[in-house]
């Protein structure tokens, strides 16, 4: 007998047991998923302290006639308005309605959109089974940890997903309102987003309509709002240093590496601040990196293919990652915003997933952002959060499976264009 036919039933020995591994990984990650959700229930079915019930009051005190900015310290910062003022009169009409029914309205209509948002976006990557993606996110305890307190996670992942279709249908003007909508409701987070799509529009020659969009959502969503009550945007930019003083010390759940320093001695006096030179060092590493990306772009695949698409992607989503790794004030619920990229380095259904790495990746996503609850599950939110450990574990990842590295020669290749 010949080694070829030894070798054969090895081979497949080998295969059947990474299928084995793999659909043992998948079931452990939806128990995880669906064990951390059951936990959220039971704390927040009597929690009123949500993110929603900031939102809720300070539509209702806009639509009033006062100011939504209060001036709170301590750990009632937890309660302080720090949306831009058009948000809080986007939100008026849910305060027509008594605030539980509004509630859950909400989470309704954001659970909804993110779902949708990912059966879209698995079917702009190409994916054969684009619920498989949506099934996932429905099941995604990062998802129901911005359901069940409330946050606009979902309504970002939707506007980021309608700027990233928009702009591989060549809508360039909805392609820029979109993205700086969504960049107007979380700044911290989503400033990226505009900036990262303004390099496909240059590239197929439809940068001005790209901004011709961009300065419209813009006009609508500060200018409206200046002309309404005048005195509410210099307000809320008043608002933002006191509120940002409070960060290290009331915002425990923090999602990008600054947020690792709360594990440091105390003695060593390092906080996720931009007052801190530790976090300002992570803060430009990552702008660096970012910078370094863009710089790159040109070694792209450029035109109106399939591929150059998927590259304009990856650029969106890879940058996207990279600052949320190093941004000072992002949370664990913020991840959901990391759905394109988690969607490009799993693969076309799911296929990459047999991968180790990819594998690995996957894992951390699902366990570390909520793993402290399983230490502490009386919190709903807790000091021993490391999200920003999924964060890097994705990141790096992508980056070493993206066109930058698959254009330089490297053995990984995009998994999904």
């Amino acid at each position: 007998m010949g080694t070829g036919a030894i070798c054969r039933p090895y081979d497949a020995l080998v295969v059947r047991r990474r299928r084995l591994l793999v659909v043992f990984a998948a079931a452990a990650m939806v128990g995880v998923s669906l064990a951390t959700t059951v936990i959220f229930v039971g704390l927040l079915l009597s929690e009123r302290a949500t993110a929603f019930a900031v939102l809720y009051h300070a539509a209702a005190t806009v639509t009033a006639g006062h100011s939504p900015y209060r001036d709170l310290s301590g750990v009632k910062l937890n309660e302080a308005f720090e949306y831009l003022p058009w948000v809080a009169l986007a939100l008026s009409p849910f305060t027509r309605l008594p605030f539980w029914i509004a509630f859950h309205l909400w989470v309704a209509l954001s659970g909804t959109i993110a779902v949708a948002s990912a059966w879209v976006l698995a079917r702009t990557l190409g994916w054969r089974r684009p619920w498989l993606l949506a099934a996932s996110v429905a099941v995604w305890e990062v998802l129901w940890r911005g359901l069940l307190t409330g946050q606009v996670d979902g309504w970002l992942l939707g506007l980021e997903t309608a700027s990233i279709l928009a702009s591989n249908k060549g809508r360039y003007g909805w392609a820029g309102a979109s993205a700086l909508a969504a960049a107007l409701i979380k700044p911290q987070v989503m400033w990226i987003l505009p900036v990262a799509l303004l390099w496909p529009a240059l590239a197929r020659g439809r940068a001005v309509r790209y901004l011709a969009g961009a300065l419209g959502a813009a006009a609508v969503l500060l200018a409206g709002p200046a002309l309404l009550h005048p005195s509410l945007l210099p307000q809320w930019w008043g608002s933002l240093a006191h509120f940002s003083t409070s960060i290290a010390s009331i915002q425990p759940d923090l999602a990008g590496l600054p947020g690792l320093l709360r594990f440091t001695p105390a003695s060593w006096g390092l906080t996720p601040s931009l007052r801190d030179p530790v976090t300002v060092l992570i803060v430009a590493a990552g702008l660096v990196w970012i910078v370094q990306l863009f710089w790159a772009r040109p070694s792209l695949r450029a035109g109106g293919s399939a591929a150059a698409d998927g590259d304009a992607v990856w650029l969106v989503s890879l940058t996207l990652g990279v600052w949320v790794l190093v941004a000072p004030y992002s949370h664990s619920n913020d991840l959901l915003v990391l759905l394109p990229l988690l969607a490009l380095v799993v693969g076309l259904d799911f296929e990459a997933a047999r991968e180790s790495d990819v594998l690995g990746v996957l894992a951390c996503m699902v366990v570390l952002p909520e793993l402290f609850l399983f230490f502490n599950p009386a919190q709903v939110i807790g000091r021993l959060s490391v999200a920003s450990l999924a964060v890097a574990a994705l990141v790096i990842v992508a980056h070493r499976r993206s066109p930058w590295r698959w254009a330089s020669g490297s053995a990984a290749g995009p998994t999904s264009h």
